[in-house]
């Protein structure tokens, strides 16, 4: 019973690992892709229009992803 009860609580803190690295992974990398674009635009002060709807795109897909979860 013991055992049994380990193994499982095993899978489940490996199953929770993955996620909070997928996680993590997601919002990492655009994150730092996202700093360098804001980072470019920012110099062109033409393009700051640009920038706003990009963020605000961004913004809207990670509430969507959260949402499908």
């Amino acid at each position: 019973m013991v055992a049994e009860s380990e193994s499982e609580c095993g899978l489940g803190m490996r199953k929770l690992g993955l996620i909070v690295w997928g996680l993590r992974m997601v919002i990492t990398v655009p994150t730092h892709l996202m700093m360098r674009i804001m980072f470019l635009l920012l110099k062109n002060m033409k393009e700051v229009m640009i920038l706003k709807v990009l963020m605000w795109n961004w913004m809207i897909s990670i509430v969507k992803r959260r949402m499908a979860e």
